[in-house]
């Protein structure tokens, strides 16, 4: 009897399973990380706090918070002069910062220079 309970039990568990794996929107993704983030952060700075909420990326956020809005690059490459440069490749639709988003830049590079944004370019 254990048994057959074990096995049904068991069934249940698989058949249930891709109920789990429901095809959320991706910006479903973007308000967890948020949350996630503002959650374990009580105090950011005004204008980064704005910036995270509203998707944009900002000069002087770091690697984490570019990750909160973005999430992970497409690529990432450090630089071979300069032991404190690195670059983050984005897909341009991910930024909803307007002269990024409405002209439809193709990719987008993140520099970051000792951890912090210092360059936000487009890559037509």
């Amino acid at each position: 009897m254990a048994l057959k309970l074990l096995v049904a039990a068991q069934v249940f568990v698989v058949a249930a399973a891709p109920w789990g794996c429901v095809n959320l929107p991706r910006s479903a993704f973007a308000s967890v990380r948020r949350a996630e983030y503002f959650a374990s952060h009580g105090e950011l700075p005004p204008g980064i706090r704005t910036a995270i909420e509203n998707g944009h990326v900002l000069v002087g956020m770091d690697r984490e918070q570019v990750i909160v809005v973005l999430g992970q690059p497409l690529r990432r490459a450090l630089s071979k002069r300069n032991d404190n440069a690195e670059a983050w490749i984005y897909r341009g639709y991910k930024l909803h910062q307007d002269p990024f988003h409405l002209q439809g830049a193709g990719l987008v590079r993140i520099i970051f220079l000792k951890g912090r944004v210092a360059m936000i370019e487009p890559l037509w």
